[in-house]
């Protein structure tokens, strides 16, 4: 009887949420170079806008919907609201402060999006649900490996359009830092090609010991250099 009472509550506490965020949410619209989104954030108060959010994408000049994007928790600081305290502006200056990214992720010519789902990343750092556009499906789908990398790191990851890499930085403290690069290959799927790692922790003697650890035709070749701590840190 109990477990059937929680599950009842539960049940009535979501269907709240949603009539909430469809009765009076936080609203805005940004837009990319072929699309434009307009999103609904369940709460809201001078400095950002959180909870339960839903993005609706259109392409440019038109009025039908091509998407629904859903996220359990869109956050984003804001830059301005008018005086109704709904209508918002994002903060687009930071990747802190978007709740949208459109760009080519796996480079094939067509824009993707990443959608913030929280803090979840090192840090507390923004992350983010990554989809990639199939255009075969004439969708955007949720790419489970990037979603990974955007929301495990500090932040996002860098978009190396010259080498076609995606970045990602990590650390632990002030004294270690891991940098780790990835291509994309046949299927969308992952490869780390690359990694940096500059460990300030470990060496009892006062020095930064870097490692790069680099894939060439297939084998790992790794380098070890040290560096006095402060040589390193103060280049």
């Amino acid at each position: 009887m109990k477990t059937a009472r929680r599950l009842t509550f539960f049940l009535a506490l979501q269907a709240a949420s949603i009539l909430t965020l469809a009765a009076q949410p936080y609203s805005f619209t940004m837009s990319s170079a072929h699309y434009r989104a307009e999103g609904k954030v369940a709460n809201g108060n001078e400095r950002k806008c959180f909870g339960a959010g839903v993005i609706t994408l259109y392409a440019h000049g038109s009025t039908t919907a091509l998407q629904e994007i859903r996220s359990p928790n869109l956050t984003f600081t804001k830059m301005f609201q008018d005086s109704d305290w709904i209508r918002v502006e994002p903060d687009t200056t930071t990747y802190e402060g978007t709740p949208i990214y459109f760009d080519d992720f796996n480079f094939d010519g067509n824009e993707d999006i990443a959608v913030r789902n929280g803090n979840r990343g090192a840090y507390a750092s923004p992350s983010f649900d990554v989809y990639l556009f199939s255009a075969p499906r004439k969708c955007f789908v949720l790419h489970k490996n990037l979603t990974k990398l955007a929301s495990e790191n500090l932040g996002i990851f860098e978009i190396d359009t010259k080498q076609k890499r995606l970045i990602t930085q990590t650390k632990s403290g002030c004294c270690w830092h891991l940098e780790r690069q990835y291509e994309i290959v046949r299927g969308n799927n992952l490869r780390k090609v690359f990694e940096e790692e500059h460990d300030g922790l470990s060496d009892k003697g006062g020095f930064v010991r870097v490692t790069t650890r680099q894939l060439v035709k297939g084998r790992w070749k790794t380098t070890v250099k040290k560096h006095s701590h402060t040589d390193f840190y103060q280049n």
